[in-house]
């Protein structure tokens, strides 16, 4: 896990243990310092989303989401992962906004644990929200990450005895579990 994205889940943990939803946004510069860092705590049935305020937050900051650094890496920490209404409208408009492809900018969504029917700790939240699986949710995440170019793809070996080459790809757009440490692929070629 890079710099930045421990940063952020240091200041997510920031508030105490509570039934809330919390979130934190970090803004990296591509020399690697820290150029924003906004966070937030709604209480459960606020009806609010962590993501929408943080996006709003950027919005201010920056005078517009199209005005985000280039060469940035924008990293939005969260307690819960995505809901279903915030990944299917309010993600797609914000990375078509950010034009994050010919600004050469990367966005990380990670998260601590999934937003499930079956994991989430408040009965009352809407069902159309949740995700009725991880599998369900990493699906939708996989189709946002897998509808944009790589970032980045470096040769990582080449092997003769089976004519096979292995890259490390990043990806313009991440979702990820806050378990994992890295946030790249390794992609094997038969060739």
């Amino acid at each position: 896990m890079g710099r930045a994205t421990h940063q952020a889940r240091q200041l997510l943990h920031t508030f105490p243990e509570q039934k809330t939803m919390q979130a934190v946004v970090l803004v990296k510069l591509a020399n690697g310092t820290v150029d924003f860092e906004g966070i937030t705590n709604y209480s459960y049935g606020s009806g609010a989303h962590v993501e929408l305020e943080l996006m709003q937050m950027l919005n201010t900051h920056y005078g517009d989401i199209g005005n985000l650094p280039q060469q940035s890496t924008i990293i939005f920490a969260a307690k819960w992962s995505p809901c279903k209404q915030c990944t299917e409208e309010l993600i797609p408009d914000f990375l078509r906004r950010s034009n994050l492809v010919a600004r050469g900018i990367r966005i990380k969504f990670r998260f601590e644990d999934y937003y499930l029917s079956d994991t989430y700790p408040n009965p009352n939240a809407s069902q159309k929200h949740l995700w009725p699986s991880q599998d369900a949710a990493n699906t939708a995440y996989s189709a946002i990450s897998n509808g944009y170019p790589i970032y980045r793809q470096m040769n990582y070996i080449f092997r003769d005895e089976d004519n096979t080459v292995t890259d490390k790809v990043s990806r313009h757009v991440v979702f990820a579990a806050a378990h994992v440490n890295r946030t790249s692929e390794f992609e094997t070629w038969h060739l």
